[in-house]
C-alpha cells in the first residue's frame, strides 16, 4: 500500500500514531503549508525517548497542545491559528479533537515550533489503568509535596543536647519498656475456649450408646445427606449472575454471529488481518494476536504478547467481534464486546489504521473511540 502525503504529514502530525488513519484528518492536514522543519514526533524522541506517548487519550493531546498554543506571544498565536483554520473547517463531523489537533501539530511544525511543544508534552506525567485508558497522573505531583515538607525539620540542632543527658535517659527507658510486654502476656490464655472438649461430647456420645442399632443409623443417613448439600449449592448460584454480563454471555454463545466473524476472518486483505486479531484476543491468545500487529509495536506495554494474554484470557466474559468495515484506504472500524473481571460491559468501538507489510496488512494503530 503505497503511502500519500497526507500520510505522511498525519504521521509527522500525531504523537505516536494517534489520529492516524481518520479520513478527516487527510483533508485537515492537506491544507497545512508542507514544511520541512522538524515534526512533533521527532522532536518528542528527541528530548524524552523513554516516554512512551502513544497511548495518550485524544482529550489530552488537544488540551495540552490548545493550552501550549494559547500561551505563544500574540502575533505567533494568530499565526498558528491562521494556518490551523483551512485544515480545522475540513475536520466538521470528526467524533473527537484528533482531525482538528492534527491540523494545529500541522501548523505548529511550520512555525518551527515542534521543540518547544514537545519539551512540554514532556513535563506530563501519564499513567496507564488498563489498555487504552491512560491520562495525566496528578500522583507524582502529591509525592514532591510530601518530599518539600520533611526539609524544614529541626531534627539536627537537637542531637546536642541529648548527648549530655545520654546517661540519665538510658535507665529510665528500659523500665517502662519491659513492663508492657508484661502486660502483653496474659491476653493469650483468654483464647484457650474454642480447643474446650464441647464439640467432643455430643459427636461422639450420641453413637456410642447405640451400639447395636448402628445398622439402622447407617441406612437412613445417606439418604438426608444429599439432598440439603444440593439444595445449599443451588441457592448461592442463583443471584450471582448480573443481567447485562449474563445478556453478553448469550450473545456470545449465537451461531450466526461466530459465522459472520469467521467470514471476516477468512476475508483478504486489511478486514481480514483486524477480524484476526481481535479474534484471537476473543481466545486470550496474545501470542497469535502480535502476528497482526506492525514489528514495531510487538512487546511494548500493553501490546506485548504476555500483557494481552493475561488482560483478555482473564475477562469475565470473552470479546466477541460484532462487525469490521472499511471506511477509508487503509482505515477500518472494530465493534466489539466484552465484560471486564468487575463485571462491568464494555461495548467497543475502535478505528484501526492497517498498513502493507512483507506478508500481508498488519495493524498499525488502534484508538479506541468507547474508551475500552
Amino acid at each position: 500500500m503505497s503511502k500519500n502525503p497526507c500520510n505522511a504529514r498525519l504521521l509527522t502530525g500525531a504523537a505516536g500514531g494517534l489520529a492516524i488513519g481518520l479520513l478527516a484528518g487527510h483533508a485537515a492536514l492537506a491544507q497545512v503549508p508542507a514544511s520541512t522543519n522538524a515534526s512533533f514526533e521527532a522532536s518528542l524522541k528527541q528530548f524524552c525517548p523513554a516516554k512512551n506517548l502513544e497511548f495518550l487519550k485524544p482529550d489530552v493531546l488537544a488540551k495540552t497542545t490548545d493550552a501550549f498554543v494559547r500561551a505563544l506571544p500574540s502575533d505567533q498565536r494568530k499565526r498558528v491559528s491562521d494556518l490551523a483554520r483551512p485544515g480545522a473547517a475540513a475536520c466538521a463531523g470528526s467524533a473527537d479533537e484528533s482531525c482538528r489537533t492534527a491540523a494545529l501539530l500541522g501548523s505548529i511544525r511550520y512555525m518551527d515550533l515542534s521543540a518547544p511543544l514537545a519539551q512540554k508534552f514532556c513535563e506530563l506525567s501519564i499513567s496507564c489503568k488498563d489498555w487504552f485508558d491512560c491520562g495525566e497522573d496528578r500522583a507524582p505531583a502529591a509525592q514532591q509535596e510530601a518530599s518539600v515538607a520533611p526539609p524544614p525539620q529541626p531534627a539536627p540542632p537537637e542531637p546536642a543536647r541529648p548527648q549530655q543527658q545520654a546517661v540519665a535517659q538510658p535507665p529510665a527507658s528500659p523500665q517502662p519498656r519491659s513492663e508492657p510486654p508484661a502486660a502483653t502476656v496474659p491476653p493469650p490464655p483468654a483464647y484457650y475456649p474454642p480447643p474446650v472438649a464441647r464439640a467432643e461430647p455430643p459427636a461422639e456420645a450420641e453413637p456410642a450408646p447405640a451400639p447395636g442399632r448402628s445398622a439402622e443409623v447407617e441406612a437412613p443417613a445417606p439418604v438426608p445427606l444429599p439432598p440439603p448439600r444440593t439444595a445449599a449449592r443451588a441457592r448461592p448460584e442463583l443471584p450471582r449472575p448480573d443481567p447485562s454480563v449474563a445478556d453478553l454471555e448469550t450473545a456470545a454463545r449465537q451461531p450466526p454471529a461466530r459465522l459472520e466473524d469467521d467470514a471476516a476472518e477468512r476475508a483478504p486483505g486489511a478486514r481480514g488481518a483486524v477480524a484476526g486479531f481481535y479474534r484471537a484476543l476473543g481466545r486470550g491468545d496474545g501470542i497469535e494476536a502480535a502476528r497482526y500487529l506492525i514489528p514495531e509495536k510487538r512487546g511494548r506495554g500493553p501490546f506485548s504478547a504476555a500483557a494481552m494474554s493475561r488482560f483478555y484470557g482473564g475477562l469475565r466474559s470473552p470479546l466477541r467481534l460484532e462487525g469490521v468495515r472499511e471506511i477509508g484506504p487503509g482505515t477500518l472500524r472494530a465493534r466489539y464486546t466484552f465484560a471486564a473481571r468487575d463485571g462491568s460491559v464494555c461495548r467497543g468501538d475502535a478505528v484501526i489504521s492497517v498498513r502493507e507489510g512483507s506478508s500481508g496488512p498488519l495493524i498499525e494503530s488502534i484508538r479506541a473511540l468507547s474508551g475500552c
